[in-house]
């Protein structure tokens, strides 16, 4: 069943399986450009906590559209044609970033 908002997508994020993200640790700060605010995806103790604006100091800083995460979320659009094309860009700890699948994987 695909995503249909980006509310969604950060709702999933929250209800990850502890056994998915005990090796996780960071701070996620989602640069969704001027017409979306900002989210700061926390993940600690196998927990996920996503907050509005940027709340902490990230690990990793993910610039991209709205849209485009949906697309991504969706399979809709590659990931590395997103990263090359600069649908997508990270900066930060790249590690993290790698890991971003599992919190961000379609239903």
């Amino acid at each position: 069943m695909p995503f249909h908002n980006l509310q969604e997508i950060l709702n999933q994020a929250k209800d990850v399986p502890q056994e998915k993200i005990e090796d996780v640790e960071g701070v996620i700060l989602l640069d969704l450009g001027e017409e979306t605010e900002a989210r700061t995806i926390v993940i600690r103790d196998g927990k996920v906590k996503v907050e509005e604006g940027q709340t902490e100091p990230p690990d990793l800083t993910v610039q991209a559209t709205a849209q485009d995460l949906l697309d991504l979320a969706n399979g809709e659009l590659n990931p590395m044609i997103a990263f090359v094309r600069k649908k997508i860009r990270f900066s930060g700890d790249m590690e993290l970033a790698m890991k971003l699948q599992t919190l961000f994987q379609g239903r």
